[in-house]
This record gives C-alpha cells, sequence and structure tokens, in this order.
C-alpha cells in the first residue's frame, strides 16, 4: 500500500521530537507525542522483554513512559538517532513504521564509567488523532547493546547476587 510522502515526512518530524524530549529531558513534551492509551515496549538482543533492577521495560500509557525516562535519563547526557524510517499506511488513519536507532548513555557525574551504547529498531504504528500524528504502539528491539566494565559490574551485582546498586 505504501505512504504518501506528507504522511511520512510529518511521522519522521515526530520521530525526531521524540528523541529531542528524551535528549533534552523535556518529558511533558514527549507525553504530547503518544495517543493517552499508546504503549511502549523494549525488547533485548534476544527478542525478550528488557529486565533490569526487577523493572520489566513495558508501558501501558505515555504518562508511565516519561516517567520512567525522566528516572533513568536525568543523570544521564543521552543521544538518540533515527535512520529516516520505512512506511506502510495500513488504514487512511493509521501507519506502521520501522526506525533503525542507535542510542548512547553516558553518566553526567561519571562520564565513560558508567556508559551505554546500543542500535537496533523501533517498531511503531502511529494514528492520526485531531490532525497529528501520534504513537499508538511503539516497540524497541536491540540488535546490540554494550556497557562500560563498570556499569556491567554494577547490572552482575544486582541481577545476579541480588546487590541494591539502581532503582528503576
Amino acid at each position: 500500500m505504501g505512504c504518501p510522502a506528507d504522511i511520512a515526512a510529518a511521522i519522521m518530524a515526530r520521530k525526531a521530537r521524540y528523541g529531542w524530549c528524551i535528549d533534552t529531558k523535556n518529558f511533558e513534551k514527549l507525553k504530547e507525542l503518544a495517543l493517552p492509551a499508546s504503549r511502549f515496549s523494549f525488547c533485548n538482543e534476544k527478542g525478550e522483554p528488557t529486565v533490569l533492577a526487577g523493572r520489566v521495560f513495558h508501558f501501558e500509557s505515555p504518562a508511565a513512559f516519561a516517567a520512567w525516562c525522566a528516572k533513568l535519563m536525568n543523570p544521564m547526557d543521552t543521544i538518540h538517532m533515527f535512520g529516516p524510517g520505512q512506511f506502510e499506511q495500513v488504514a487512511p488513519d493509521t501507519v506502521e513504521a520501522v526506525f533503525s536507532m542507535e542510542d548512547q548513555f553516558v553518566h553526567k557525574i561519571l562520564g565513560s564509567w558508567v556508559e551505554q551504547r546500543g542500535g537496533g529498531y523501533y517498531y511503531e504504528t502511529w494514528k492520526l488523532a485531531d490532525g497529528e500524528w501520534c504513537i499508538e504502539e511503539l516497540v524497541l528491539k536491540r540488535n546490540y547493546q554494550k556497557y562500560s566494565l563498570l556499569l556491567s559490574f554494577a547490572i552482575f551485582l544486582q541481577e545476579t547476587l541480588g546487590v541494591p546498586i539502581f532503582e528503576l
């Protein structure tokens, strides 16, 4: 079915704003990019839901996702980069999109001692609501993820030995 260029461009602009909202820590604006009942899910390299510190990275609303982002990302400098996307308009008000991505997180105080970098693909459904294209569902499936040695060790201590290092 394809997707008209103007619709693809509008969604690409909204996707760029999604990255900007996260990287500038503007989590109130982040919520505006999604429908109230939107779902956000994050999967590891095996395609399984990401779990860290006992927290499954699945969120049933933009508010829950934004609150989690604030907790995780406020102490970090971040960058999210997206490829141009592939689009399929499956209904007049619905587009399925796939974006390649790469992100990096560096702790504001500890720098490269606590750093994560990864890449993968966002699989998304966008719905037209009140003249704006909004996220209805977002699933990130990572192809790879690297951690600094100190962060790897902290994750090992928490996940394997139960030593409380951080809470998400």
